[in-house]
């Protein structure tokens, strides 16, 4: 059962162990992958002379990216037989520097192999792969395969009862469970989902998919059509002039969850959401729940027996829902769940590992994860920069947090012993792996994946964003970086002494009443605070004039981050807003020989950003081992050229 390997990596590793210990070792050792996996960030990139560019690549190697297309650096980065370089030329141009070769072997023996094979699995029925595009098509077709294998497998080889139940935590829309309950896999499974509305739509999916029946519905047509119209007519000032469309997206259009469940009502009287039909053994039962930990006994306890969803097949007609919640509950004892996910954001994939300790009648675990940008950090204070990047007040209040939940899991990464001295036997010490929220933003990028059209598009967006912000900077409008370089340890003791000291004051001057460097009353509001401007239209990429105006638009109307002040968006329109065409087109000309510069940089962190991904990825597994699970592996579950968050952690109990 599983592969040969737990951990796919590079052969030049021998053990999986021999590889977390040199990937611990160079992650806190490699003051280049440190400074490219979450020490910069593109925003900076023209905010200081002589620049990031300048600042953290040796003259060789931007020698040699001078000489050549973004194509072919990408392609010398990710793809290229490093082998066969013969040292004299690379493509039409110069070599690459003996350093960069080794910094590329370096990053790729570290970032653990994606390759997959496909092993042609059955194709889902048209009506169950209804709302899924492409790249969703594949990952469910994929994973059902995968998880039914899997499934078979613990069954084939286990001494204990069978797996009784999946449990999806993150259904989302219900693509996965609908797909697991369908023929021909027909396993009976647990959709979590903390929405009610995904929960209601994945309902009315499975009508469509035969896997519920459809509610017949007995009404007088004409008499419902004038009350329609008339309800209409009475909600149409409310419909379209109240902000109800934002007010769902939240904030100023940014997403705001409706809020945690009841958790006072008891298990038993939520709400039963199954859909099923005696036509098929497979069945979803849907619970609405926000997952905070690991604990899924409240979700064990509103498990619905055999016999009750024998009741719900074979009802001649639907069930109320008052009648729905009397059926009996399974006894947790029988439920033998097999806990999987397919892209769960964030801390809910620890959550997922976890529940093999807090369930008990949790077997196993399948989980993919995704958006490692929206994880918490575990130690604290977490490194949202390096010494040398500037303050940010947003940053340095979630600096202060600890979040037992976050990353690292393992103890091996968390009391790991790094030396941030810059030399052996000297220099302050600490514990615990830390990835900042820059490295792990980067870990979630597909560097592999980028073709010349596409990575056009997207350095552009980078050149015109970073370039506003050295507009904003010559306005006044935010501060200049500061002590940026290699320091000295003398040196970099005192920039913190420094820093400290001006901490002091700020503090004072705010006890004081005088607000900081962004006090109303002084109509200053330079500072490190984001300017999270989010995405504009296509049309805005045009050119950089065409960016700033939509740029400045967004401002005035507010529809930044929350954390943004109306009062300072307002400002930072109005001053855009005085600018010429003129003046906006003389920033891109002036800086468009750059343009390359950059697009080198961030290939570079993407491409250093797989051993990030990598780092918590291992971390998982070195948990499931310190828990005394023998059975747990990482492996490929799909392309990645089709979706790059392609690696299952698996963890199994005694089988």
């Amino acid at each position: 059962m599983g592969p040969d390997q737990p951990l796919p990596i590079s052969p030049v590793f021998s053990t999986p162990e021999e590889y977390v210990d040199c990937l611990l070792d160079t992650l806190t050792t490699s003051r280049l992958l440190r400074t490219l996996c979450g020490g910069v960030h593109v925003l900076e990139f023209f905010t200081f002379e002589p620049g990031l560019y300048a600042t953290i690549l040796p003259q060789s190697w931007r020698d040699f990216f001078a000489a050549h297309d973004i194509m072919p650096i990408l392609d010398l980065l990710m793809r290229e037989d490093l082998s066969l370089l013969d040292g004299v030329k690379y493509r039409d141009g110069p070599p690459p520097p003996p350093d960069l070769i080794a910094y590329i072997k370096t990053v790729r023996s570290l970032s653990m192999d994606r390759s997959f094979e496909s092993t042609s699995p059955p194709p889902l029925a048209r009506e169950v792969a209804l709302g899924m595009n492409a790249k969703k098509l594949v990952e469910v077709t994929e994973f059902t395969t995968y998880v039914s294998r899997l499934v078979k497998d613990i069954n084939s080889s286990s001494r204990q009862d069978p797996i009784t139940h999946l449990v999806d935590i993150g259904s989302g829309q219900g693509y996965l469970p609908r797909a697991l309950a369908s023929p021909p896999h027909n396993h009976t499974v647990v959709g979590v989902e903390s929405r009610d509305t995904n929960i209601t739509g994945s309902q009315n999916r499975d009508v469509l998919a035969n896997l519920a029946p459809k509610e017949l519905v007995m009404r007088n047509k004409k008499a419902f059509k004038q009350d329609l119209r008339k309800a209409k007519a009475d909600e149409k000032i409310r419909l379209y002039n109240d902000g109800e469309k934002r007010t769902k997206k939240g904030e100023r259009g940014f997403f705001h969850h409706p809020g945690l469940p009841d958790l006072s009502l008891p298990a038993d009287q939520e709400a039963v959401n199954v859909s099923c039909t005696p036509h098929t053994p497979g069945s979803v039962q849907y619970v609405s729940h926000f997952l905070l930990s690991g604990d899924l006994n409240r979700i064990i306890a509103q498990i619905l027996s055999s016999a009750s969803l024998h009741t719900i097949r074979n009802a001649p007609s639907p069930l109320s829902p008052a009648q729905k919640l009397v059926l009996p509950r399974a006894d947790p004892a029988s439920v033998q769940a097999l806990v999987i996910s397919l892209h769960s954001c964030g801390n809910l994939v620890h959550h997922g590992l976890r529940s093999l300790l807090l369930t008990p009648s949790v077997r196993g675990v399948a989980l993919v994860g995704c958006c490692y940008n929206l994880l918490t950090e575990r130690l604290g204070p977490t490194t949202h920069k390096l010494p040398h990047r500037g303050r940010n007040a947003r940053l340095e209040n979630l600096e202060r947090a600890e979040d037992e939940h976050g990353f690292p899991m393992s103890e091996r990464f968390c009391a790991y012993e790094v030396n941030r001295g810059g030399g052996e036997g000297s220099g302050p010490r600490e514990r615990g792996i830390r990835l900042n929220i820059t490295a792990r933003m980067m870990a979630v990028q597909a560097p592999g994946n980028w073709r010349r059209r596409d990575s056009e598009g997207f350095f552009t967006r980078h050149f015109y964003r970073a370039l506003l912000q050295r507009v904003f900077l010559e306005m006044g409008l935010v501060s200049r970086p500061r002590g940026w370089g290699y320091p000295g340890e003398e040196e970099e003791g005192k920039e913190e002494e420094e820093e400290e000291e001006e901490e002091e004051e700020e503090e004072e001057e705010e006890e004081e009443g005088k607000g900081g460097p962004m006090a109303s009353d002084t109509g200053s509001y330079a500072g490190n605070e984001p300017v999270i401007l989010g995405s504009l239209p296509k049309k805005a990429y045009g050119s950089f004039v065409s960016y700033v105006r939509h740029a400045a638009a967004k401002l005035a109307r507010h529809e930044t981050h929350p954390s943004f002040s109306v009062e300072r968006a307002r400002h930072f329109a109005a001053r855009l807003g005085g600018l010429s065409d003129e003046t906006i087109t003389g920033y891109e000309e002036a800086y468009e020989s750059q343009k390359k510069d950059l697009a080198v940089v961030w290939s570079l962190m993407a491409f250093s950003a797989g051993v990030v991904e990598s780092a918590i990825i291992a971390d998982r597994w070195c948990w499931l081992g310190e828990q005394g699970l023998r059975k747990r592996w990482v492996e490929s579950v799909f392309g990645y050229e089709v979706s790059p968050r392609n690696m299952v952690v698996v963890g199994l109990k005694e089988v």
